[in-house]
C-alpha cells in the first residue's frame, strides 16, 4: 500500500497529482517548488533565487494561487516523495473505475473466452493477489475485485487486491 493512502477509507483511494498554476503578476505558469527550469521551454514564473543570477524572481510568485512541488500531470509516485497538498489535484477511485480496468489487456482472445463475473467484494478469506508483481495475499475483510470466466476453454476466477488496480489508475491517469 503507498504512504499517501494508508489513512483513507479502503473504498477510495486518494493520489494527488499536479496542476498547472498562474501567476496573478506575470500571467505566466509557475515553476514547482524546488524543480529546474526544463530546458527549450517557455517563460515561468519563478521566486527570487540568489544563486539563479540573470533570472530576476517574479512577486506574484510567492503570493495566491500557491504552487506545489509537482509538474502538471505529474504524480506523487512519479516524483517519489512529494506530499505537497498545494498546487495539486486529488484523483479519487471509485469501484466503477476499478471494474473498467481490463486486467488481461493484449491476453483475452480464444473465441469461447467470456467474462462470467467481474465486482469489488469484500473478502471472508484471503485469497492470493493474481495481478501484483509482489504476489502477497489479500487478508479476511479486505476489498479485492474478483473476475470469473472462460479463458482459453477453463473456467478460471481471479482476485486483485484493491491497491493494485489503485497503483495503476494512478500511474495511468
Amino acid at each position: 500500500m503507498l504512504s499517501f493512502q494508508t489513512s483513507i477509507p479502503t473504498e477510495y483511494a486518494v493520489a494527488r497529482v499536479g496542476i498547472r498554476v498562474y501567476c496573478t503578476v506575470c500571467k505566466d505558469p509557475k515553476l514547482p517548488r524546488g524543480r529546474s527550469e526544463p530546458m527549450l521551454s517557455g517563460p515561468y514564473c519563478r521566486s527570487y533565487d540568489e544563486y539563479d543570477i540573470g533570472k530576476p524572481g517574479c512577486p506574484g510568485y510567492e503570493q495566491d494561487p500557491k504552487v506545489g512541488c509537482l509538474w502538471p500531470g505529474e504524480s506523487q509516485r512519479d516524483y517519489g516523495y512529494c506530499t505537497c497538498v498545494v498546487g495539486t489535484k486529488e484523483l479519487t477511485f471509485t469501484d466503477d473505475d476499478r471494474l473498467s480496468v481490463n486486467l488481461y489487456d493484449g491476453d483475452f482472445g480464444s473465441v469461447g473466452d467470456r467474462v462470467l463475473k467481474n465486482r469489488i467484494v469484500t473478502t471472508r478469506k484471503p485469497h492470493r493477489c493474481n495481478w501484483c508483481n509482489e504476489s502477497h495475499d489479500i487478508a479476511i475483510g479486505s476489498r479485492a475485485r474478483v473476475e470469473a470466466g472462460v479463458f482459453d476453454g477453463q473456467f478460471m476466477t481471479s482476485y486483485v487486491c484493491v491497491g493494485g488496480i489503485n497503483t495503476y489508475l494512478e500511474e495511468h491517469a
